[in-house]
């Protein structure tokens, strides 16, 4: 994991989406192992990771996590039901839910989540998760897999203040 200084190319009416912004990465890649151990292992791993860092460094109280099928994939895919059950069984503290997508999404597969917080009774899109194909590509290996998160770190210290 580290920290990046990216560019935002969209235009947003909100202040705080400035062109330049700081971002939390984290990255996993490994090999297909089966029953989408790897998925479910380092996702759980993931949002351990940004639960941990919002609650206890932030002090949020309110997190909870979303997660998105996409490509073909449906709230009932064995890759959404043994993720979501991964992660219950082995965190309590974390609140997650599968949700609809709502619309189409060609960036990521399998699954795309959200980290969403509270503050001030506003709710945040904080972090970003998700299957990428990238290494699976790039190696010309079917079993290639790869999962990245990013956690809004320059947003998150804005609407902290």
């Amino acid at each position: 994991s580290n920290i990046s200084r990216v560019i935002r190319t969209q235009v947003f009416t909100n202040p705080d989406f400035t062109p330049h912004f700081s971002v939390l990465c984290m990255v996993s890649c490994g090999k297909d192992t089966g029953n989408f151990n790897f998925e479910k292992e380092e996702l759980f791993k993931h949002l351990t990771a940004s639960y941990e860092i919002l609650k206890k460094h932030y002090g949020l109280e309110r997190i909870w996590v979303e997660i998105i099928p996409c490509k073909g994939y449906d709230s009932q895919s064995p890759l959404i039901t043994s993720s979501l059950s991964y992660i219950r069984e082995r965190n309590k503290d974390i609140e997650v839910s599968v949700v609809d997508p709502g619309y189409e999404n060609n960036y990521y597969y399998g699954f795309r989540v959200k980290v969403k917080i509270v503050v001030n009774d506003v709710v945040y899109e904080i972090g970003d998760v998700g299957l990428l194909d990238w290494t699976r590509q790039l190696l010309a290996n079917r079993k290639e897999r790869m999962l990245t998160t990013g956690i809004g770190f320059q947003l998150l210290h804005q609407i902290m203040k």
